[in-house]
C-alpha cells in the first residue's frame, strides 16, 4: 500500500473540502493513503454534513466581517477556521493499520497528531474514550466548546478538533490544530458561545517556532506512529481541475 504527503497549500474552504473529497476518491480506487495539511483564506465557518446553518452562526456578523460558510462532507460540529493548521488524512479501515472500528481508528490518528506535539515539546492528552460530552453533541454549540472522547487536549483544554467521515471501508478524516484563537471574534459569529474550551500553540509556544517546523513536527508525527514513510505528490492537474469545479457544492454563502 501506497503512502503519499501532499505540499502545504491555502485555498478557499469550498476548494479545500472539494479538494479533501476527491482525495478521499483517489483512496477508495487506489488502497492508499493520503496526508496533507492546509490553511483556510479567506478565514470560514465550517458545518457538520447535518447541522442547520441558522441554528448555529450568526450570518450578518459572518457576512460583516467577510467569513464564508462551508459544508464539510464528513459530520461533527461548527468550527470558525481562522488561525490554525488543519490535517487531512484518508485511508482503507483495514484492520491491519488502521482499525475498523470507528473510535479505535479516531484514537490512533489521535496518537498520530500527539507524535506531532511530541517533537513540539508540547505535552498533550488524549481525552479517555470511556468519558462523555458535558453535553449532548446533538446540541448545536460549537467545536472548540468542549473536547469529546479521543480528541487532544493540553492541562484540559481542546486543542484540536476533528471530523470523520467512513464510506466503503475507508476513512476521511480532518481536522483543526489551533494556532491562535480570537475569541471575540467567534463570540460574535456563534449564537451559543457561553464557553470556549481552546488552548493554542501561539500560547504555549513563545516564541511559535517557523511554518515550516510545525509542518515537520506534524508529517513525522505521523510517519512515526505508523512506521511508514510517506512519499511527496503533489496534486494531478485532475485532481485541481475536478475539485474547482465542484467545489460549490460545499458552499453555503461566500462572504
Amino acid at each position: 500500500m501506497d503512502f503519499f504527503y501532499y505540499p502545504f497549500l491555502a485555498n478557499s474552504g469550498f476548494l479545500n473540502m472539494s479538494i479533501d473529497k476527491n482525495l478521499f476518491e483517489e483512496t477508495k480506487k487506489y488502497n492508499c493513503v493520503l496526508l496533507r495539511f492546509y490553511l483556510w483564506f479567506p478565514p470560514a465557518v465550517s458545518f457538520g454534513k447535518n447541522q442547520k446553518v441558522e441554528e448555529i452562526v450568526n450570518i450578518k456578523e459572518c457576512e460583516k466581517n467577510k467569513i464564508d460558510l462551508v459544508r464539510r462532507p464528513t459530520g461533527g460540529r461548527a468550527l470558525f477556521h481562522q488561525k490554525e493548521l488543519t490535517y487531512f488524512l484518508s485511508g482503507p479501515l483495514d484492520g491491519k493499520i488502521f482499525p475498523k472500528n470507528f473510535q479505535d481508528n479516531y484514537n490512533l490518528i489521535s496518537n498520530c497528531l500527539l507524535k506531532g506535539f511530541e517533537l513540539l515539546k508540547i505535552p498533550v492528552e488524549i481525552k479517555k474514550s470511556k468519558e462523555k460530552y458535558k453535553t449532548s453533541p446533538l446540541n448545536p454549540i460549537p467545536c472548540f466548546s468542549e473536547p469529546a472522547p479521543g480528541e487532544i487536549t493540553f492541562e484540559e483544554k481542546k486543542i484540536v478538533g476533528s471530523a470523520m467521515l467512513v464510506e466503503e471501508e475507508f476513512f476521511l478524516i480532518h481536522g483543526s490544530i489551533i494556532i491562535d484563537f480570537d475569541e471575540n471574534l467567534n463570540k460574535k459569529i456563534f449564537k451559543k458561545n457561553e464557553n470556549f474550551c481552546v488552548a493554542k500553540l501561539s500560547s504555549i509556544l513563545n516564541p511559535l517556532p517557523p511554518w515550516h517546523f510545525i509542518l515537520r513536527c506534524f508529517k513525522n508525527g505521523f510517519e512515526n506512529f505508523l512506521n511508514k514513510k510517506f512519499s511527496v505528490r503533489n496534486l494531478s492537474k485532475n485532481i485541481i481541475e475536478k475539485s474547482i469545479s465542484q467545489s460549490s457544492n460545499y458552499k453555503i454563502l461566500k462572504a
